[in-house]
């Protein structure tokens, strides 16, 4: 098993240096990780790496105060003099004074909200200014919003992008309001948050939920809507959340970026069929009954449409929550009975799969190829593919789908039409039901032009329809 590493606080400095050198990752997501933090007290060492950082004792408080470095889960002692009953008081004063730190921080937080509602941002006689935050601790989102935001800039907007200065920083969100603040935007544009309680009533907030938040799914959650909120939802299980709370939206399929992912001939497209993607077997919780499962699988080899009742229905007799049945359970068993039946099925197409946790199942070993960077190493996947597997039990156009287009790779996509709404582009996708389908398909080769799909969801027509929504708003 490989060593787990964690941000640390060292006692030594020399300790630190050393360790600080190795460039070690810690977890900072189950998909990111992020170069190992090495603090220390005492004097300041010279010519010590980025990640070598000084911090004496009576400097944590303001450090993780005003910082977004993240905090040392960690204390190292080793080489010091302090006894054991001394590392035991000495831990427990670092920890109080980190927690202090963060509580004086979200007291920062508050002071930056109230004057972002103080300040009016003017539409008349400025260039508008689009305000986007993210994280590198997402692994989609971050993009999308990145390509928004160059959007909006090829259309003639102001644009800050806001992101994590490095790998050794947390998603801090001083950091977003104090930006936003001393930014003044008249639109902002979050992907999965609302962010909306501190905004002055005339700034445009749009906000694109791509994933089923605890926001829209607790019940006892409370999301006030204000009339300058564009409120768009990605597919049918985010519909279901917003509809439950009364809240409304529009739908808004995933776009492309055409400048990564497009045609290449000089890269040589073989007979391949190839999967891009996480497996989902630890999207499930252990204690779900194992009779759900089986009837679950079961409805999908008959080819049996998961509905909206049919899944109301299951969720009922199992006493589950729907968004987790199709969220969770449903997508878990369309997608990875989907790569593993096509492991089993006897072709001439080689096959080739990427992402988290296929190397867990002894059907996928075999034809596992590791975990591909974001952008130019899956576009380079593509290119060299006749076809993409792209299972999903509730989205037709995943961002899956329309890379694989724009490279020229023929979409095989999970048929979930009956919970879609429109278009759903026949002439661009090959459609299957039921596992024994993928078979056939593999064996009638049948052809298809993807084409229409990557012009109908590029970015550029994204931002238009945002500016034309708020223009009617």
């Amino acid at each position: 098993m490989a060593n787990k590493y964690f941000d640390t606080y060292f006692l030594d400095s020399k300790q630190a240096l050393e360790v600080a050198k190795k460039n070690n990752r810690v977890d900072c997501t189950s998909a990111v990780t992020g170069t190992q933090i090495c603090y220390y007290a005492g004097k300041e060492l010279k010519n010590a790496p980025k990640n070598c950082i000084n911090l004496p004792l009576e400097s944590i408080y303001e450090h993780f105060r005003d910082t977004s470095f993240r905090i040392p889960t960690k204390i190292a002692y080793e080489n010091s003099q302090f006894t054991r009953e001394e590392q035991k008081t000495l831990t427990q004063k670092i920890t109080q004074t980190i927690e202090q730190s963060i509580y004086a921080q979200k007291k920062l937080i508050l002071k930056y909200e109230e004057k972002i509602r103080q300040i009016t941002p003017d539409f008349k006689n400025e260039r508008l200014r689009v305000f986007i935050p993210s994280s590198r601790l997402t692994t989609v989102m971050q993009h999308v919003s990145k390509y928004i935001a160059n959007a909006f800039k090829k259309m003639g907007y102001e644009v800050m992008y806001l992101i994590e200065e490095n790998d050794m920083h947390y998603s801090s969100y001083l950091l977003q309001v104090k930006a936003h603040y001393e930014y003044n935007p008249h639109i902002t544009v979050h992907i999965n948050h609302f962010n909306n309680d501190y905004l002055h009533k005339k700034i445009f907030n749009i906000v694109w939920m791509q994933d089923p938040m605890e926001s829209i799914v607790n019940p006892v959650s409370c999301i006030k809507v204000r009339k300058r909120d564009l409120i768009y939802s990605l597919a049918a299980p985010i519909d279901y959340a917003l509809k439950k709370k009364n809240i409304p939206f529009n739908r808004q399929n995933f776009a492309i970026n055409k400048k990564i992912y497009k045609t290449k001939d000089s890269i040589e497209r073989k007979k391949k069929i190839v999967f891009v993607g996480s497996a989902y077997f630890t999207n499930v919780h252990k204690d779900t009954p194992k009779e759900l499962f089986d009837e679950i699988l079961d409805m999908f080899i008959k080819g049996i449409d998961f509905s909206e009742p049919i899944i109301t229905r299951l969720a009922r007799k199992y006493n589950l929550d729907f968004i987790y049945v199709i969220i969770r359970v449903i997508n878990f068993i369309i997608r990875d009975y989907s790569v593993l039946e096509l492991c089993k099925i006897n072709t001439e197409y080689e096959i080739e799969i990427y992402g988290w946790g296929w190397d867990k199942y002894p059907e996928t070993k075999p034809y596992y190829k590791g975990v591909l960077k974001y952008g130019e190493d899956i576009a380079k996947v593509f290119h060299s593919a006749t076809y993409s597997l792209s299972p999903h039990s509730c989205s037709i156009v995943q961002q899956r789908v329309l890379e694989a287009s724009a490279c020229g790779c023929i979409p095989i996509v999970y048929d979930c039409r009956s919970i879609e709404p429109p278009p759903f582009y026949e002439d661009n996708l090959i459609y299957y039901k039921d596992l024994k389908t993928l078979t056939t398909i593999l064996k009638e080769s049948p052809i298809k032009k993807p084409k229409k799909i990557i012009k109908e969801n590029s970015y550029k027509k994204l931002v238009k329809r945002f500016i034309k929504d708020m223009e009617g708003t």
